[in-house]
């Protein structure tokens, strides 16, 4: 239901992404990082930071919290700040 990220990690080619459901329970979900749509900004949620390509799921991660910049390069190239698209970044 949120698109609120509390919890991202990345390891062995796996994004974990945590989230809340309408009643507050925990919803965890599992992507592989081909899945990541980044920069969903075209959906219903303009702040959303990347998109699940086989649902269409979006979610949003708070830029001043999350401090893997290379990873979020990865996963909102157009919305980075310092403008780079996630080049030198590898698993």
């Amino acid at each position: 239901m949120s698109p609120y990220v509390h919890s991202l990690t990345y390891g062995d080619g796996t994004l974990r992404v945590e989230t809340l459901d309408l009643f507050a329970r925990s919803r965890r979900t599992e992507l592989a990082l081909g899945d990541v749509d980044g920069g969903a900004s075209d959906s219903m949620h303009p702040l959303s930071t990347f998109r699940d390509r086989r649902d269409g799921r979006v979610y949003y991660v708070d830029k001043e919290y999350f401090h893997h910049k290379e990873l979020l390069d990865v996963l909102d190239p157009e919305k980075n700040e310092e403008g780079g698209a996630g080049e030198g970044w590898s698993d």
